[in-house]
């Protein structure tokens, strides 16, 4: 059975406008190529519990993919995204986060502490996640890390 992927668009501060493009984006995408593999798009907020993500039932999920979604978020959010996912993907499925982390406590190099520094100014709740809190978080809801890649200054984590 081919994998299906669902498109979400997470509720996140003042980024939200873009989700309308990229749904556009994304049903034009379907239209064009009538993909049975992609389903159309969905909203969700991902601080509400999993059972109310689009109405998603457990397991639906091959991958799942967070793109610059957890540093613009409330802890409440990161905590709900790695809860859900744990909880909506499949056995072996795929959390995939991408985006500045902070390792141990550390971020690196410095342009990375100052978009942490302003993402603080913009809402105190948001800034660079750490990597051993989002470990822990995927630990608790059944999943582990499985590799973390850097790409361009950023990293990406890659959770089963």
């Amino acid at each position: 059975m081919a994998p299906t992927c669902h498109t979400v668009y997470g509720t996140y501060g003042v980024m939200a406008p873009v989700g309308v493009v990229l749904f556009r984006s994304v049903r034009s995408y379907i239209a064009v190529t009538k993909v049975k593999t992609v389903l159309q798009p969905v909203h969700l907020d991902a601080s509400e519990p999993w059972e109310k993500w689009a109405g998603l039932p457990r397991g639906a999920c091959d991958v799942i993919v967070a793109i610059n979604l957890l540093q613009c978020s409330s802890f409440d959010t990161v905590e709900g995204v790695v809860k859900g996912s744990g909880q909506i993907l499949r056995q072996n499925g795929l959390l995939i986060t991408h985006g500045p982390y902070a390792i141990n406590g550390t971020i690196t190099p410095s342009c990375m502490e100052d978009l942490d520094q302003e993402l603080r100014q913009m809402n105190p709740g948001w800034g660079l996640p750490d990597i051993d809190i989002l470990r822990q978080l995927a630990f608790g809801n059944g999943m582990r890390m499985e590799r973390m890649v850097s790409l361009f200054n950023q990293s990406a984590g890659v959770y089963v």
